[in-house]
């Protein structure tokens, strides 16, 4: 059930993205901080280790909801997401995927993850849409 939950919300955010029900909602435009235009989730994931929000994440990522979802190589040369906690950094684990939309507009929008551990046990979990 906690997968739903985390898969859904990083989905709802993918997308936000492109869609805008409420005009009040959507009059802060971004011209590209990020480098192009971008939103940000960050989620808390209760009574959840890092390893497990991953795998939760990997297995929502690897084809996702429409089958359009397309985990990424990492640098680390790892498919889908990197475990960067031997390195005692922050952030457990980071990750991207890329959703592409059908046609007649084929836009790729890239979804970059991280699970970071909280002092309670609980994660965070940060979610990057990019076009």
């Amino acid at each position: 059930m906690k997968f739903l939950s985390v898969l859904g919300l990083a989905v709802l955010a993918a997308v936000a993205v492109h869609a805008c029900d409420d005009p009040a909602l959507c009059n802060n435009l971004d011209c590209g901080s990020c480098g192009n235009a971008c939103c940000k989730l960050m989620i808390t994931v209760p009574g959840e280790d890092t390893q497990a929000v991953m795998t939760k994440l990997y297995d929502g990522f690897n084809g996702g909801p429409d089958g359009h979802y397309a985990l990424q190589m990492t640098a680390e040369g790892t498919l889908g997401f990197a475990d960067l906690s031997p390195y005692n950094k922050s952030i457990d684990f980071i990750g991207q995927a890329v959703h592409t939309t059908l046609a007649p507009n084929y836009y790729n929008d890239t979804v970059s993850e991280l699970a970071t551990r909280t002092r309670s046990p609980s994660v965070h979990q940060r979610t990057i849409i990019a076009p």
